[in-house]
């Protein structure tokens, strides 16, 4: 990538993963968009920027549409509850917006063309357990909840469910290593693994979500809706803040930190 980056989010979008702001070393966040096109192995800034310099915003891709970019956190303090469309070519900002300004929600598609945005925080108390729907259109308020608090979570979709990996306890007592699920109608516990999940990434491939850990050692694992694995892999930094993005039967794992050191 271009420039040691971390705090960034990722989407596909016609054959390009495309990786959104972040932070570097020094604490600044940026606004560039960059476009990976693994068949090439070519990487380039696009020449478009988001609306604001940010980090810890979350986006995912409308099936079958446009990529979206949820809130996020400026290097100045400021917090956004801006919701933006990415198609490839050009970045817009929606007129819609979030319920509240936040970041370290996560979001992912379930129940159809419908994009659900989980939790949050904004600096003083998490946003509780919310669930915001966005339809490409207009932004609603689900009924439900997630049924903890969470921030620094991470989400991803298998057989058009969003399943939703707990993140961290540092503001309000929570129960780490849960993960919830969510159909569109119903948020229910699917179970609890035996890791914690805080700035880690998540992405699915196959029949499988893939969950990379943050710190050394056995840090992949795998769930399959109903059965938690830890596997014997290992990636080689296993870095935090990192973003995951699947294409063509691979993963890509972008950015990160290593301490206090961020990964290009």
């Amino acid at each position: 990538m271009f420039g040691l980056n971390f705090n960034n989010v990722g989407v596909y979008v016609g054959y390009s993963i495309y990786i959104f702001g972040g932070k570097v070393d020094a604490g600044t966040s940026n606004s560039t968009i960059w476009k990976h096109k693994p068949t090439s192995g070519t990487a380039a800034v696009t020449g478009k920027t988001l609306a604001n310099a940010s980090y810890s915003h979350c986006s995912a891709t409308l099936p079958g549409g446009a990529a979206y970019i949820f809130g996020g956190k400026g290097g100045s303090g400021s917090i956004f509850n801006t919701i933006q469309k990415w198609d490839g070519t050009n970045r817009n900002l929606e007129a819609s917006t979030l319920t509240a300004a936040k970041y370290e929600a996560t979001t992912t598609p379930a129940n159809g063309a419908n994009l659900y945005v989980f939790g949050g925080w904004n600096d003083t108390t998490p946003v509780a357990g919310t669930i915001q729907k966005w339809n490409g259109t207009s932004r609603t308020t689900e009924a439900n909840s997630i049924l903890d608090v969470y921030v620094r979570q991470s989400s991803a979709t298998l057989n058009d469910k969003a399943y939703i990996f707990s993140g961290t306890d540092s503001y309000v007592t929570a129960t780490i290593g849960q993960i919830y699920k969510y159909d569109g109608t119903n948020a229910m516990s699917a179970v609890t693994s035996t890791w914690a999940f805080e700035y880690g990434s998540v992405a699915t491939l196959g029949s499988k979500i893939y969950i990379f850990k943050t710190g050394a050692g056995t840090n992949v694992a795998s769930f399959d809706g109903t059965t938690w694995s830890s596997s014997v892999l290992t990636t080689p930094y296993g870095s935090q803040y990192a973003t995951a993005q699947t294409y063509d039967n691979s993963i890509y794992i972008y950015g990160g930190t290593q301490g206090n050191t961020a990964n290009g």
